[in-house]
């Protein structure tokens, strides 16, 4: 029996995703697609989005590098309001942008208690869906992983979903490298780690936080004993940085 269709890099345009979301209405094996770098379009992932709605057995769908922007990721946020089975979305490399983002956001804050991991890198998130993203993470209870790698958040995005997080309690792996956070960011995520105690691993690498961020993170760490993965290389910390870090360490598994 086949459980994984891995379709990734197969020239699949919406035509051929009609065929494949057809056949996996009745389909009760699979449970995985991955269908990364393809061609899909609005109407293949209008498709997929219908297929979703009465699937019962897909738990991972990966329609990363695609090209059905926007509208395509609203079209997949709707089928979430009444799928129950699907676990990981990976949409990332694709312009969902605000809109999709929000719409992702608010199926996730009212309606899936299922999913659990959302893969969202290079994706045009941009500060508005970074809101959208906090007060989903304020409400959501069932999100464990987030990757909102290069979004150009910004500090004030950050400052957004660390809002969120300082009272999720489900979320354990986010990932917001690449987004020019710079120390402002990380004074935002310092403080959330002070009040967090779920989040396990936290991905900041590459986002300018220099020293004065390297600081605040560190006094965010000493408070929070949960967080035992950090990635935070390539931040310009200096010496006096690594140093900060290095004092709340405690054996911890810390790259910077």
């Amino acid at each position: 029996t086949i459980v994984t269709l891995d379709l990734d890099e197969d020239n699949v345009d919406d035509r051929a995703a009609r065929a494949i979301a057809a056949a996996l209405e009745v389909n009760t094996s699979i449970r995985t697609l991955k269908l990364n770098k393809n061609a899909i379009a609005v109407e293949g992932a209008k498709a997929l989005a219908a297929m979703l709605e009465v699937n019962s057995s897909l738990v991972e769908l990966d329609v990363q590098a695609n090209k059905f922007a926007a509208e395509g990721a609203r079209l997949f946020a709707a089928a979430l309001a009444t799928n129950s089975c699907l676990t990981h979305l990976l949409l990332g490399y694709n312009k969902v942008q605000h809109s999709g983002t929000a719409a992702l956001a608010g199926v996730l804050k009212l309606n899936n208690t299922t999913l659990r991991v959302l893969h969202l890198p290079c994706a045009d998130v941009s500060i508005k869906g970074a809101e959208a993203l906090g007060e989903m993470l304020a409400a959501n209870t069932s999100l464990q992983h987030l990757n909102l790698h290069a979004n150009d958040l910004g500090p004030k995005g950050v400052e957004m979903i660390a809002r969120g997080l300082s009272c999720n309690s489900a979320l354990t792996c986010l990932d917001i490298s690449r987004n020019a956070i710079g120390p402002a960011g990380a004074k935002a995520v310092g403080l959330m780690l002070r009040c967090n105690s779920s989040l396990l691993t936290l991905c900041i690498e590459d986002n300018g936080i220099k020293y004065e961020g390297a600081k605040q993170l560190a006094v965010g760490l000493k408070a929070n004993g949960v967080i035992s993965v950090l990635v935070a290389t390539n931040n310009d910390i200096g010496k006096e940085g690594t140093r900060a870090l290095e004092t709340v360490r405690n054996g911890r598994n810390f790259t910077y």
